[in-house]
């Protein structure tokens, strides 16, 4: 459950730096910076290799996360609807290493409907995929991948969990706050069109999430 929380709080971080929201600035004089965001989504992980695969066998791990929220920064709301995709292939030599082969990776805008109970979600998004590959010499070549439609569904499974957390940070020249607080679900889920493999996880939820930072003089 905390590995999912932490993964659920990184992903919001994520999606407000990419709506433009950015961190306390430091300051000669005491101010307070406060930023929340509200909202649900739903994220699932899969891979076609959940158990380990023999020498030269290409694997696809395939992640989809989808998020509505709204994002508040100092009094400003900044509403959002967003997906990203990953997906990555590897395989592991005779000896055990593993060797990259390439990563597919976009973010955009989406279209989500998630029920109050968490018990089924959809979600639809057209984005700009980006693909990279490692080179000869160790360089790293991306190129565009064009536009694709990526659509999933979330059937939630089990019973609702509710999760709460809250750190505080003094220092001589600041003080730092955040709370968290969840509701998640287990889900089972499906991405259209493809065959991602084996689900290594997935769920449907809504979160709060508020810091306030408070300077005196500088960081």
């Amino acid at each position: 459950m905390l590995r999912k929380m932490v993964l659920m709080a990184l992903a919001l971080v994520v999606l407000a730096f990419a709506v433009g929201i950015s961190p306390p600035r430091a300051s000669a004089a005491n101010s307070t910076w406060q930023y929340s965001s509200s909202g649900s989504g739903a994220e699932a992980y899969f891979t076609t290799c959940y158990d380990w695969p023999g020498p030269g066998t290409v694997c696809t791990d395939t992640g989809v996360y989808v998020g509505e929220f709204v994002y508040k920064e100092d009094g400003t709301k900044y509403p959002s609807t967003t997906m990203s995709f990953y997906q990555t292939q590897y395989k592991y030599d005779r000896r055990g290493n593993w060797i990259w082969i390439s990563d597919t990776w976009g973010y955009g805008d989406a279209s989500l409907s998630i029920d109050g109970k968490l018990t089924y979600a959809t979600a639809s998004g057209n984005l700009q995929l980006t693909t990279c590959t490692p080179g000869r010499r160790g360089e790293v070549n991306c190129t565009d991948a064009g536009m694709k439609e990526i659509s999933a569904s979330w059937s939630g499974i089990g019973d609702l969990v509710r999760s709460k957390s809250n750190s505080h940070t003094i220092s001589q020249g600041y003080k730092y706050s955040s709370h968290n607080s969840g509701t998640y679900r287990d889900a089972s889920a499906q991405v259209g069109g493809m065959e991602p493999g084996v689900q290594y996880w997935a769920s449907i939820y809504n979160s709060r999430w508020m810091e306030v930072y408070i300077s005196h003089g500088g960081w």
